[in-house]
């Protein structure tokens, strides 16, 4: 009887392993299904907006861009050694008053961003694409982003290597962002 009972117990948990499997399975063969956010649109004639209009990006990607906008479009304090706008003077103790720069936590996070979280290709694409975000008719194109950053010379291959650094871009920015 000790047998029979070693015999079932070791399969109930086999089951319990292919019950596993089959569940990981089916997670890792959910197909990518990008959606365009109807509440939000990025600005028309951009890579992004391309990138968005094909609903190439998810929900995460999609939010990950516009809080970086927002917060760059908010962002206020120094602007390197040119000018700076002064909160409240502090003393060194020697009787001087020392000017005390602003920065709101808009610009420390915009900062962060671009100074220590991404490498220095992803900080030259995020640049290209505010760049080209901020003005219009800038010649930055998917396809030129594929070529340069993959190699691919073929039109449609290039333009999706190019979508795709758009979107590890953007979801490195959702890491960021924690969505």
């Amino acid at each position: 009887m000790t047998k029979k009972q070693a015999v079932l117990k070791d399969f109930s948990a086999l089951k319990t392993t292919q019950r596993i499997e089959l569940t990981a399975f089916g997670i890792y063969a959910i197909v990518f299904r990008g959606e365009a956010d109807r509440t939000w649109e990025p600005r028309k004639g951009t890579q992004i907006h391309r990138v968005w209009k094909t609903t190439k990006l998810d929900v995460r990607q999609q939010r990950a861009w516009k809080k970086f906008r927002q917060d760059f479009d908010e962002a206020h304090g120094k602007s390197g050694g040119v000018t700076a706008s002064y909160g409240e003077q502090l003393g060194n103790g020697d009787g001087e008053r020392m000017p005390r720069a602003f920065t709101n936590e808009q610009y420390r996070r915009v900062h962060h961003i671009f100074k220590t979280y991404l490498g220095r290709r992803e900080k030259a694409l995020l640049y290209d694409l505010l760049q080209d975000d901020l003005k219009s008719g800038t010649d930055l194109t998917l396809e030129f982003i594929g070529l340069l950053r993959s190699g691919y010379g073929g039109e449609d291959d290039a333009r999706v290597a190019g979508t795709v650094h758009v979107q590890y871009l953007l979801e490195r920015l959702a890491d960021f962002y924690g969505y």
